[in-house]
C-alpha cells in the first residue's frame, strides 16, 4: 500500500513538473516571436540605360531591414522581379538561380545559428556574418595605452634604421606620462564625456 501511494505521489508530481515545464517552453517561444524574411531584387539604376542591373538581397527580421549587395550583375531581360529570380533555362539564368538558393541556404543557415547560440537575431548581426565580419562583441577595442605599447614596439624595430634610440625614449617616455595622467585624472574625463 505504502509503495503505491509513493508511485502515485512521484507519478502526480513528475506529471505537473512535466506540465510546468511545458507551459515555460510556450512562454519562452511567445516572447521569442519573430518574422524573418529574404527577398531578391535587382537594384535599378537611375542613370544612363544599362541592360544589367546589380543583384541585392533585403533581410528583414522583425520591421528591421537591411540589404546586402550579392557581387553579382543580373540582365534586365531575364530577370523575373515577382518571382524574385531569373526566367528562362539559360545558362546564365540557372546558374543566378542556383547562386540565389545557395544565398538563401547560407542565410538561414547564418539565422539557425544564431538561434542555436542564443544570441538575439537582428539584420545587422546576419549581415555581418554573411560577409565574414566578427561579430560587434567579439571585436577587442585597445585602450589608449594599448595602442601606445603598439606603436612604441614598432619604434623599438625601427631604433637605427630609421629613428634615433632618443626618439623611441622620448615616446615610451610620454606614454609614461600618458598613463600617469589617466591614472590621476581619468575618472573624472569619464564621467565628464560619458
Amino acid at each position: 500500500m505504502y509503495c503505491a501511494v509513493v508511485q502515485y505521489f512521484a507519478f502526480l508530481v513528475l506529471s505537473s513538473a512535466i506540465y510546468f515545464y511545458k507551459q515555460k517552453l510556450k512562454e519562452i517561444s511567445m516572447k521569442k516571436k519573430e518574422t524573418f524574411s529574404i527577398r531578391f531584387f535587382a537594384r535599378k539604376s537611375r542613370g544612363a540605360k544599362q541592360y544589367q542591373s546589380p543583384l541585392c538581397a533585403r533581410i528583414t527580421v522583425n520591421t528591421e531591414r537591411i540589404e546586402i549587395s550579392l557581387g553579382k550583375d543580373v540582365p534586365d531581360e531575364i530577370w523575373h522581379e515577382k518571382l524574385q529570380k531569373c526566367k528562362g533555362q539559360s545558362k546564365e539564368a540557372r546558374l543566378i538561380n542556383d547562386y540565389l538558393e545557395l544565398t538563401t541556404f547560407k542565410i538561414n543557415e547564418i539565422r539557425h545559428r544564431l538561434i542555436i547560440e542564443g544570441k538575439d537575431i537582428t539584420a545587422d548581426l546576419i549581415k555581418t556574418r554573411y560577409k565574414g565580419m566578427p561579430d560587434a562583441d567579439e571585436i577587442h577595442n585597445p585602450s589608449v595605452l594599448e595602442l601606445y605599447e603598439i606603436h612604441n614596439n614598432k619604434l623599438k624595430e625601427l631604433i637605427d634604421i630609421d629613428i634615433a634610440k632618443a626618439t623611441y625614449q622620448r615616446h615610451t617616455t610620454s606614454k609614461s606620462h600618458v598613463a600617469a595622467f589617466i591614472v590621476i585624472f581619468g575618472q573624472t574625463i569619464i564621467r565628464t564625456f560619458w
